[in-house]
């Protein structure tokens, strides 16, 4: 090698080093991702997102746009698609790194949302579907998709709500079944649809409401009315006391779950009632309670739900206390049920079909409890079973310690009412600090729950119901 070729081999190699140890031990770090989950994503106009990896806000990271007229971004993450473009999102974290995305937005959404006024409906009641679209779309039609057939409603009654269009149609389901419903929207000569149309309504033979049964249902007008009350509706992304990122009447903005800002209180109303009718909440309600065999009414129910809406599901399966008053709600009276109890330290596999050739459906902890559906064991030792979570499989019956409760019929009804009164109101605090509107959230779902009294929230001139103010509260009621 030349002298020449060395002296630029040594330059060349003297510019990487430095380049190299400029990143490791000054300025900022980059990485490809990290704290974005992507190197690129697609979003529609007049779309947000939060990119941040916790519903938390977090003011500790800088955010940035290359192209604020495309993408703009708050100090906490959310970003919103303004125009139809291309623009890089940084978010400089406080140890230094980098992380860059590439946003590219396309054009507006024909549906913003679609969702129906029950998800569980009597057989030939009527129920009302609701859409929400952009201001240039011209028809509406609903695809309905029943267990019989397969036919499209067309819809032709609009009315205007700020910046978008509101379409609502009334619908009657013939037989029992679940029907799937699909939303197209018109624009020009095309027809268009998006999943946050699809939606889908159970019809049963019957609904009652006031009787105890291990009937699925759904949140009644009053039980949504009533949250509806105690959120409050606010139209655009704020912090609510626990410091998580929330929209309209108390929904949660999760990270990457695309979403509208500025929203019109119809559009508010709309995400409300479609996450209580077939979202997280009311699911994980019915799949506790009738997984456990526990039967209840709609008033019951509908307090479960709002309860959740406020705290989170979680209580439900990780064996709190609150939830084993519920699973001990055995009466004097009735038809017996039986348990089974997971024993065996490597857990416990739930299958399809009595046998390992099935397919496993999920696996049970150590310890766990479950309801057997037939204690007598089927083919090959095992037994038919429903977890709290309403999955139902079998499981081999020699790791299942099976248990009869005899004479005593599993309801709400006969849940002992001071236990369950007592630790349903330690449940008022946010942020570690006791809030008095928690606490009388809680005495309001005490009335729904016990007397099937439906108000709206209010803080003042309440009785507070005769239920106890817990200890640490007492100086703020």
């Amino acid at each position: 090698m030349n002298l020449l070729l060395k002296k630029k081999f040594v330059f060349a190699f003297f510019c990487y080093l430095l380049f190299f140890g400029a990143l490791v031990f000054g300025g900022n770090r980059v990485k490809a991702s990290g704290l974005i989950y992507s190197d690129r994503y697609c979003i529609a106009k007049n779309k947000d997102v939060l990119f941040a990896p916790s519903s938390k806000a977090d003011s500790s990271i800088r955010w940035h746009s290359s192209n604020y007229d495309v993408v703009s971004v708050s100090e906490y993450g959310v970003i919103h698609a303004k125009n139809v473009g291309e623009a890089e999102i940084t978010a400089t974290e406080s140890n230094g790194y980098v992380s860059k995305c590439k946003v590219v937005v396309i054009g507006e959404d024909p549906i913003r949302i679609a969702y129906p006024s029950n998800s569980i409906v009597g057989v030939n009641n009527g129920f009302e579907v609701t859409a929400i679209t952009p201001q240039n779309v011209e028809s509406v039609k609903f695809e309905i998709d029943t267990p019989w057939g397969k036919y499209d409603d067309y819809c032709s009654d609009r009315r205007s709500s700020g910046d978008v269009l509101v379409w609502t149609k009334n619908i009657s389901v013939g037989r029992e079944g679940t029907t799937n419903i699909k939303t197209y929207a018109k624009i020009g000569n095309d027809w268009h649809t998006r999943v946050e149309g699809d939606f889908s309504v159970k019809a049963v033979g019957s609904y009652d409401k006031n009787s105890s049964s291990l009937q699925e249902r759904s949140v009644s007008k009053g039980g949504a009315e009533f949250i509806a009350s105690c959120e409050g509706f606010i139209n655009h992304v704020y912090k609510d006391p626990a410091n998580i990122l929330t929209i309209g009447y108390g929904k949660k903005v999760n990270p990457y779950e695309q979403f509208y800002n500025n929203i019109t209180s119809d559009e508010g109303v709309a995400v409300f009632s479609k996450l209580l009718s077939q979202g997280y909440y009311a699911k994980s309600v019915n799949n506790f309670l009738i997984g456990n065999g526990i039967k209840f009414n709609q008033n019951q129910f509908d307090a479960l739900v709002s309860f959740c809406y406020n705290l989170g599901c979680g209580w439900l399966n990780n064996g709190s206390y609150l939830s084993n008053i519920l699973k001990n709600c055995a009466g004097a009276s009735g038809g017996g049920y039986y348990t089974g109890k997971v024993n065996s330290d490597n857990g416990l596999n739930v299958r399809s079909g009595p046998g390992t050739n099935h397919r496993r459906l999920c696996a049970l902890p150590n310890r766990t409890v479950v309801t057997v559906l037939d204690d007598a064991r089927k083919d090959n030792n095992w037994y038919k079973i429903r977890t709290g979570g309403g999955t139902e499989g079998y499981c081999y019956g020699d790791y299942l310690e099976v248990t009869y409760f005899g004479g005593s019929e599993r309801s709400l009804s006969n849940i002992n009412r001071d236990e369950f009164i007592n630790e349903f109101c330690l449940y008022h605090h946010a942020a570690k600090r006791c809030l008095k509107g928690l606490v009388i959230r809680r005495f309001h779902e005490l009335d729904m729950f016990f007397y099937g009294i439906y108000t709206k929230f209010r803080s003042g001139n309440y009785n507070y119901g005769g239920y106890p103010v817990p200890d640490c509260a007492r100086n703020i009621m």
